[in-house]
C-alpha cells in the first residue's frame, strides 16, 4: 500500500436551517483527518453531536493493525462544533499473556438516544489466543458504556449478557458460550420511533464438537 493510499476526509459541516427550508449541508475543506502512524495500515474515525442540541461533540479514531485486527484507540471531545478537540482517554490492546492478548474495541461509532439523553458506546472484547481474527468468531463478546454528560465521565464499562438465571459471562446469551463461538456487535446502533434501541449483531456457530464451525468446501 502507498503511503497516500489510505486518505480520510476532514468535513466541517454548516447547517442552514429556516422555517421554510430544510437543513443542508456544505462541504468547507478537505484535507487528511488525521495521520497514519504506519502509511500500511488503516486508520479510522467517527465523531458525532453528543447530544440533541448544543455544540458539543464526540470522536473516536483507531487504527487497524491487520485484518479485523484494531488498537491504538484515541476518545476526544470538543465544546466548539468540532473546531477544537481533546483527547480524554486511550488505550492499546493489552501486552499478550499465556492465555493470548485482550482486545477491546469499540469500532462502531457513537449513538446518543434521544429519549433519555444518554451517549451509549457498543463494542466488542475477548482473549485472542493466537490474536488473529478467527479467534474473535470464539472468544469475542459485547460490551457497552454509558454517559450523561457527553462522554466526560461513564456510569459504568460492562459486559452484555441476556437477562435470566441462566446466562453467565461464559455462557451471555442462548446459544452462545465463550470459547466455542460468539454473538458480537457488527454495526452502528440506531432506535425505533418508541425509543427501543437496536443493535445489530452478528452470531458465530459451534459445530457438534462445540468448537466454530467450519464447512468443508
Amino acid at each position: 500500500m502507498k503511503k497516500f493510499a489510505v486518505v480520510l476526509s476532514l468535513i466541517s459541516l454548516v447547517l442552514n436551517v429556516s422555517a421554510s427550508t430544510q437543513p443542508s449541508l456544505k462541504v468547507k475543506k478537505l484535507g487528511v483527518s488525521f495521520p497514519q502512524r504506519d502509511p500500511t495500515q488503516s486508520v479510522y474515525e467517527f465523531v458525532s453531536y453528543a447530544g440533541n442540541r448544543g455544540s458539543d461533540m464526540f470522536r473516536i479514531r483507531f487504527e487497524e493493525l491487520k485484518d479485523d485486527i484494531f488498537s491504538n484507540f484515541e476518545l476526544g471531545l470538543s465544546s466548539d462544533h468540532g473546531r477544537s478537540w481533546s483527547d480524554v482517554e486511550r488505550w492499546k490492546a493489552a501486552p499478550p499473556g499465556p492465555d493470548g492478548r485482550l482486545r477491546r474495541l469499540f469500532i462502531y461509532g457513537i449513538f446518543f438516544d434521544p429519549k433519555n439523553g444518554r451517549l451509549v458506546l457498543m463494542g466488542n472484547e475477548g482473549m485472542l489466543r493466537n490474536d488473529h481474527p478467527l479467534d474473535g468468531q470464539t472468544h469475542y463478546y459485547p460490551i457497552y458504556r454509558v454517559s450523561k454528560d457527553g462522554g466526560r465521565n461513564w456510569l459504568f464499562e460492562e459486559r452484555v449478557i441476556q437477562s435470566g438465571k441462566a446466562y453467565t459471562k461464559d455462557h451471555p446469551f442462548q446459544g452462545v458460550r465463550v470459547g466455542s463461538n460468539s454473538l458480537t456487535v457488527s454495526n452502528s446502533l440506531t432506535s425505533r420511533a418508541d425509543g427501543a434501541v437496536i443493535v445489530p449483531v452478528q452470531i458465530s456457530h459451534a459445530g457438534p464438537d462445540g468448537k466454530l464451525f467450519r464447512p468443508l468446501g
